[in-house]
């Protein structure tokens, strides 16, 4: 018999609608998944295999077949061990036919059962959730960086017995436990103050003294969102100046702050200490920085720091060490504001608004000339 789910994947900062399909039928044991599955993808029947088993379901001896469409796509990452899981204990467990069609399941699996946090889950919660989706199952320590959406269908989930427990309630009793659940991480988050921390300023601004007229350029920069270069003889501040520049920067609004968390989070850079992007990044990567590590790219189209610098300060410390075509390369992304990434199979846009800010000494101010 076939069971369906539906869950995604992340792609570059976007999300892609995943199909679960598991077909499971007579024979000798067996489980296998196609439609073209990375290597993460196709380590999830491990997973799911010892969670459903650590968790003390029933896991079926049979041949079990689990098809991803569309097929065309390929699929990297663990987002779908939590949909895999549920299509397979479909066979043992009654679920209601509406919950399950209604429903987008989102999780890595621990082999213990437990749902473990991810990457990008804002990404894919802001590009694939529709108003048909009832339901969308996510790891509970995800939770915070989503929150920030207001989805009302959002349920933050720890362990594949809660989200099994969810999915057996009626209506009513559903909509009650999911309200109180969400009452009480909301309660938890603002006790912790977490939304309130910011380690994006390293030098307050206004504890710089002198250097009047130094500073007054770097308030017409921000303030106009002019590119800087300061020269200067070392010592003079120019590192402290520039860095004292994020502190000046206006907070970002809602769909900006929206923006850099789901960049943020496809990059795996929020945790704890930054769940939400409330503030301009300041990003500062050292001269022996690859290209791609600047500019994004490689074999997986990683973002690189002028995507992550977005709307936020690019800080370019000891420019002449920078390699020339790492320089040249930003050229383009500084025009337009985004930078394409082109693949083989694939190609991607990636947002790079950023303000440059580079210092260099007076012994190498020739090298401009």
């Amino acid at each position: 018999m076939i069971y369906f789910t539906k869950s995604g994947i992340i792609t570059g900062i976007g999300g892609n609608f995943i199909q679960v399909e598991v077909d499971i039928s007579k024979g000798m044991p067996y489980f296998s998944i196609v439609g073209l599955a990375g290597a993460q993808v196709r380590e999830s029947k491990e997973r799911v295999k010892s969670a459903i088993i650590n968790s003390g379901y029933v896991f079926p001896l049979h041949r079990i077949v689990v098809n991803l469409s569309p097929a065309n796509i390929k699929k990297d990452g663990s987002y779908l061990d939590l949909a895999i899981c549920i299509a397979v204990l479909n066979s043992t467990i009654s679920f209601d036919k509406g919950i399950l069609e209604n429903s987008i399941f989102l999780g890595e699996l621990s082999l213990n059962g437990s749902i473990k946090r991810m990457d990008g889950i804002l990404s894919i919660v802001l590009d694939i959730v529709s108003e048909d989706d009832q339901y969308f199952f996510i790891p509970e320590e995800n939770y915070i960086e989503c929150m920030s959406i207001k989805k009302d269908n959002i349920v933050p989930v720890s362990h594949i017995k809660e989200c099994i427990k969810v999915l057996k309630m009626d209506n009513q009793d559903r909509e009650k436990y999911i309200k109180e659940k969400i009452e009480k991480l909301n309660q938890q988050i603002l006790s912790n103050r977490l939304l309130d921390m910011d380690d994006n300023i390293i030098v307050d601004f206004e504890s710089i003294k002198g250097n009047e007229l130094a500073k007054r350029c770097a308030i017409i920069s921000v303030a106009g969102g002019h590119n800087m270069l300061l020269i200067g003889p070392p010592g003079t501040g120019k590192t402290m100046l520039a860095k004292a520049m994020a502190s000046i920067q206006a907070e970002l609004d809602k769909e900006q702050s929206i923006l850099l968390t789901r960049i943020y989070s496809a990059a795996g850079k929020l945790g704890d200490n930054l769940p939400i992007v409330k503030y301009p990044p300041f990003r500062q990567p050292h001269h022996t920085s690859t290209k791609i590590a600047i500019i994004g790219g490689g074999q997986n189209a990683k973002l690189g720091e002028i995507t992550l610098a977005h709307k936020g300060i690019l800080f370019l410390d000891e420019f002449p060490e920078f390699k020339r075509d790492t320089i040249e390369s930003l050229r383009q992304p500084m025009e337009d504001g985004l930078i394409n990434i082109s693949r083989v199979n694939d190609s991607h846009r990636f947002p790079a608004d950023f303000l440059m800010l580079a210092t260099m000494n007076n012994a190498t101010r020739k090298w401009i000339q």
